[in-house]
């Protein structure tokens, strides 16, 4: 159990906090003023627009990183146990109070009406299809290691830019679900939901 942040924040109203892969017992067993979420994409939202684990369980198929889970929560950040990344958790807590975040939380954690039934409706066809959340970071090269064969129209699309395994690849801009990339002198677009099965790796530097 962690800490509580020192100063009061829009967080402190949040529930004692318990992330597990399995939600079924665990919740069940647990008291009702308590949160039990999951890391792999069933029920949360932020862990479900993680990137795609490549060849994981159908379902079970993204990973919450400790920082995700420790920054929705009012655990006091600058006491963590070294193995997990302080800035990475700073910045996904400030990640958590973008305008884009804000609305994919407000569909679960606003009180249901008719006002935000119709507002979720909307988000599920709108933003709620292609928000997706990574670590890419914009302007920085990365080589694509892996794409999933299962999706043909991806691999052929990415051919035609002449993209492919062992390529390298720089994310511009990311706007409206949609990432704008280069590789060389070749520029292209990829909505983030498809960007999902295309797993890279960090240059070294």
């Amino acid at each position: 159990m962690r800490e509580r942040q020192p100063d009061a924040t829009d967080q402190r109203d949040l529930e004692l906090t318990a992330y597990m892969v399995n939600l079924g017992m665990t919740s069940m067993n647990s008291p009702l003023n308590t949160r039990i979420l999951d890391t792999v994409g069933l029920a949360t939202p932020i862990a479900a627009r993680m990137p795609r684990v490549p060849d994981g369980r159908i379902g079970h198929d993204k990973e919450l990183g400790l920082e995700w889970q420790v920054a929705d929560t009012d655990a006091d950040l600058d006491k963590l146990p070294q193995f997990v990344d302080k800035q990475k958790a700073q910045d996904a807590r400030e990640a958590l109070r973008s305008d884009d975040i804000a609305d994919l939380l407000a569909t679960s954690r606003e009180p249901m009406s008719w006002d935000r039934f119709w507002a979720n409706v909307r988000y599920s066809l709108g933003p709620g299809r292609t928000l997706t959340l990574d670590d890419v970071p914009l302007h920085t090269p990365v080589t694509i290691e892996r794409v999933c064969d299962g999706d043909t129209e991806l691999l052929r699309y990415l051919d035609s830019h002449g993209v492919g395994l062992g390529v390298e690849v720089v994310v511009d801009s990311r706007v409206a679900g949609l990432l704008n990339l280069h590789a060389g002198d070749e520029e292209f677009s990829l909505a983030e939901v498809a960007a999902a099965d295309v797993t890279v790796r960090a240059n070294e530097v």
